[in-house]
């Protein structure tokens, strides 16, 4: 970070004055002015130049190489590469190459690869790096980076923490995703913040402050006057569920907990899923909920497979705004690999429409009900 940081310093006072008023062919630099122009470097753009240290020039219409610095006062057009850095006062088109860092004072519209980072003030092209992707102004392209940031937007970003200053109407896959001031695209990682959401969010937590046509698709879904709900249940196999709903109405997750019995030995549930509410009109809403249990029988909390995976299709009256009964049908699929007295299964199932059964697994369905009662927090 401090060589980056040195590099823009140096990009910033080592700029010059002069004009770029002719194409040149070709030329030399050890280190500016020690070159085969001279001090009028910078007057002249370049279909080919070589710096052994640094150069300067007026611009670029072909192909750069230097073994440390590459700076342009004028337009690049062409290809750079550069033992450590490209400098460029103006807008950059082509591929630019830095074994540190290419720093552009204007637009990168081409594709820019750098180890430690690619700064530049608008990004219409593709910014790779290992590194650091700074776009002060607006994204409209990609980045590909550790860290990108960006003030607005618009194109990709994908690293492990990406950050628009303001607005995303783009994309941002990472590990962290950040909207400061709002979201219209989609945000896909481990953690998604957005200020004002409007978009998507897919992710294990996903924070708004602020939602409106609001989509937060994973396990823990955190918004300000989003859906929050706490429900309890029982079916014909689970005595007692206590479930926990989070996100907006049309897409929220589920944690739940329950309890049951099967000869006389007691069965712990811990699930989760994900649903959706349906509004028939102020009083009478449908939700439709898909929920996996893990079956923990005779306190036995190891990993071996007891699953029941439900379809739950339930009519909802509300009662008055903090509270609503609901009952209807759940789809009911058993697997399990635990035995109890020599037999597949820890659950009474009531009765079967499909049932696979072999020496190691059983797997079984049926049509049941449910019934609770929800409290909105």
């Amino acid at each position: 970070m401090k060589q980056l940081l040195s590099l823009a310093i140096v990009f910033l006072f080592c700029t010059c004055t002069y004009a770029q008023e002719k194409v040149n062919k070709s030329q030399f630099s050890f280190v500016y002015p020690l070159s085969s122009e001279g001090v009028n470097s910078v007057k002249y753009a370049n279909n080919f130049s070589f710096n052994l240290i640094m150069g300067i020039n007026g611009g670029l219409q072909g192909t750069e190489i230097g073994c440390v610095l590459n700076m342009q006062k004028g337009k690049v057009n062409g290809m750079q590469i550069a033992g450590v850095a490209n400098l460029d006062m103006k807008k950059a088109s082509g591929l630019l190459i830095a074994g540190s860092a290419n720093i552009v004072n204007d637009t990168i519209e081409g594709v820019a690869i750098a180890s430690s980072g690619n700064i530049s003030r608008y990004t219409n092209g593709v910014s790779i790096t290992g590194g650091l992707n700074i776009t002060s102004g607006d994204c409209d392209g990609v980045q590909i980076g550790s860290i990108n940031i960006a003030n607005n937007v618009r194109g990709s970003q994908v690293g492990a923490i990406n950050i628009a200053g303001k607005k995303c109407k783009g994309i941002q896959a990472g590990a962290i995703n950040i909207a400061n001031d709002s979201l219209k695209g989609t945000q896909i990682g481990a953690i998604n913040i957005a200020s004002k959401a409007k978009g998507v969010q897919i992710g294990l937590i996903n924070i708004a402050d602020k939602s409106e046509n609001h989509t937060p698709i994973g396990l823990l879904n955190i918004v300000r006057n989003g859906y929050y709900a706490t429900e309890v249940s029982a079916d014909e196999i689970i005595y007692a569920n206590l479930s926990y709903k989070m996100g907006v109405r049309k897409f929220y997750s589920i944690v739940r907990i329950g309890y049951s019995s099967y000869k006389s030995k007691p069965i712990f549930c811990s699930g989760a899923g994900f649903g959706s509410i349906i509004n028939l009109s102020e009083k009478h809403k449908i939700s439709l909920d898909l929920v996996t249990d893990q079956l923990h029988f005779d306190n036995k909390w190891d990993d071996k497979i007891n699953i029941l995976n439900r379809f739950i299709a339930n009519y909802r009256y509300s009662i008055n705004d903090k509270m609503s009964l609901f009952i209807g049908p759940t789809l009911n699929v058993y697997v399990s690999k635990v035995k109890h007295d020599g037999e597949l299964g820890t659950i009474n199932i009531p009765y079967k429409i499909y049932e696979y059964r072999s020496k190691k697994i059983l797997v079984s369905s049926w049509i049941g009900g449910n019934i609770g009662f929800e409290v909105k927090l």
